[in-house]
């Protein structure tokens, strides 16, 4: 299908959730968002697919 990477936006004070992504294969980035209805600050994290996922 040609994807390589996979992409999730997670709440930036979850600790929890993206410790549990972190633990599942999926690396943090620096890039950072704010929701614009409540402001509050997100993380992205992602996934390089390889062959056979």
């Amino acid at each position: 299908m040609g994807v390589t990477t996979l992409e999730l936006w997670v709440l930036q004070d979850n600790a929890r959730a993206i410790a549990f992504y972190e633990r599942s294969g999926w690396r943090t980035s620096a890039d950072l968002k704010s929701q614009v209805d409540s402001r509050r600050i997100e993380r992205r994290l992602e996934r390089i697919l390889t062959v056979g996922t």
